[in-house]
């Protein structure tokens, strides 16, 4: 009887778990964009993080009303385009 209770606790739990893991498709994306942006920059998290919010700021202002992702993978866009050029 316990050994059920606990059991469907756990996969309870687990549901649940993996529900809020897989609803937040963009905030992995964000993630790994700004540590993208970070290696390119070669700089250091917060002034990386710094440069990105300027950055996103310049883009939002020259591309406004898109989503909050898009302007941080333009920003890697282009510094991939320039490095690489």
């Amino acid at each position: 009887m316990i050994f059920e209770t606990a059991l469907t606790a756990a996969v309870i739990f687990l549901v649940l778990y993996i529900g809020v893991y897989l609803a937040r498709p963009g905030d992995r994306k964000k993630k790994r964009l700004k540590k993208r942006y970070s290696e390119l920059m070669r700089l250091p998290p917060p002034a990386a993080k710094k440069a990105l919010e300027r950055q996103v700021e310049k883009l939002k202002e020259r591309y406004p009303g898109k989503p909050g992702s898009w302007y941080i993978e333009k920003a890697v866009f282009d510094l991939e385009k320039d490095r690489y050029r």
